[in-house]
């Protein structure tokens, strides 16, 4: 009787340890599926981003354009493909998580609260500087949804705009880093 009972101990043993086993491999699966989401998302967005400017100017250097123009025509192709693939990703998450209205950020709205988080954490000049640009970028768009214009129309007018006062954000920051560089020497 005791090897039956000791049997049975080792039998509620290897069950729990099996449940428990099978469980932590339910919870990495579902992490692994979450993560090759964000993952396709993320390699998309790279190759648009890194990939997509080398091939455009071996393209255009084949096609006899000099090397300078090449670069200025890829970098322009790529924020243009960006933007078409932002808003192409950004009405699928909408569409899959579009519950209520009110209560659901749009893409374009989730980036320009992101840059402003960015800009504001970064000093508050800078934040004051731009933020009544951000600040009619968002009105311009509500403008145009309450206009009745197509979604997509509006997306990609709002990404453009977006991509625009990056841009010259940058330049910005590039030129007074550049000055203060100059300055130094």
């Amino acid at each position: 009787m005791g090897r039956r009972t000791h049997r049975k101990s080792k039998n509620k043993l290897f069950n729990r340890m099996w449940r428990s086993s099978l469980s932590l491999f339910k919870a990495i699966l579902g992490i692994l599926k979450g993560f090759s989401q964000r993952a396709v998302v993320e390699i998309l967005f790279e190759i648009c981003i890194f990939v997509q400017p080398l091939v455009y100017v071996y393209l255009f250097t084949s096609w006899g354009i000099p090397l300078s123009v090449a670069w200025i025509v890829a970098i322009i192709a790529t924020i243009a493909s960006s933007i078409i693939l932002l808003t192409i990703v950004g009405s699928v998450i909408n569409k899959l998580h579009e519950s209520s209205e009110s209560t659901k950020l749009k893409a374009e709205v989730w980036l320009a609260r992101w840059i402003a988080e960015v800009l504001a954490n970064r000093s508050a000049s800078e934040w004051t500087e731009y933020q009544d640009w951000l600040h009619d970028i968002l009105l311009k768009r509500r403008q145009l949804i309450d206009a009745r214009h197509p979604r997509w129309r509006v997306s990609l007018i709002t990404y453009w705009r977006l991509s625009v006062f990056c841009l010259v954000v940058a330049a910005s920051k590039i030129k007074q880093v550049t000055f203060s560089l100059l300055k130094l020497r």
